[in-house]
């Protein structure tokens, strides 16, 4: 066979082969252990960093379901006069609820255990979600106090314990991300999602209500690197 249709044999070919070659990597390109970073903001409330070791294991559909877990640090940058309000059930979410707002700024460190489960969507093409689960958090700063008596700068902290409890009931600071992530290449990755993510502080005393904790939630995109190991 020679000419036009010899030509359009030979492309149809490698279009074919090269398919099946990436179909054949993609079956295997997304590491069962991974390290990856991201850069979260919440523009003029916070910014955070993340870096996550992960390791997961197939479950389902002939492994395009994975479950597994990580150990996720995520430093929280937080802005001069971003409202963590009252956590107490009577005042959380009211018009009545005070506020404790960073002076200066302030930088949080949150190291927790989370969960996972990513699925894959095309040979090079995951759809993930995480979820810090328990862990700590230190750091801390000066913070102004509102609508309390007296008012003024006091000595802010973190709340130590972190723990996943949902909703209100969530204590301390967590970190959550829903993200699409795909594979360059059988080592390296592109990920882009949302992140949720709560803050808490305590000035060591009840100022209102019956709750010493005060919580930022943030909500931002955010965007990072995965190498597989």
């Amino acid at each position: 066979m020679t000419g036009p249709r010899a030509s359009l044999a030979a492309v149809t070919a490698a279009c074919v082969g090269l398919a099946g070659s990436l179909a054949a990597q993609g079956a295997g390109v997304a590491p069962a252990r991974r390290v990856s970073a991201a850069a979260h903001t919440a523009f003029s409330r916070a910014t955070s960093v993340a870096l996550a070791y992960e390791s997961s294991f197939p479950v389902l559909a002939g492994g395009r379901v994975r479950l597994g877990y990580l150990v996720r640090g995520t430093a929280f940058g937080v802005a001069s006069g971003a409202a963590f309000g009252n956590v107490s059930p009577e005042l959380f979410g009211t018009p009545q609820a005070d506020s404790l707002r960073p002076a200066d700024g302030m930088v949080l460190a949150a190291l927790n255990a989370a969960v996972t489960a990513q699925v894959a969507l095309a040979p090079r093409l995951e759809l993930g979600v995480s979820l810090d689960i328990a862990g700590v958090t230190v750091g801390g700063g000066e913070a102004v106090a509102s609508d309390v008596s007296p008012a003024g700068l006091r000595r802010a902290e973190p709340v130590g314990t972190n723990l996943f409890r949902g909703g209100r009931a969530d204590r301390g600071s967590l970190n959550s991300e829903f993200a699409i992530t795909w594979w360059a290449g059988r080592r390296t990755a592109l990920r882009a999602g949302w992140s949720h993510a709560v803050v808490e502080l305590t000035p060591g005393a009840v100022l209102r209500g019956s709750s010493d904790r005060y919580r930022l939630q943030l909500d931002r995109p955010f965007a990072g690197v995965v190498i597989g190991l």
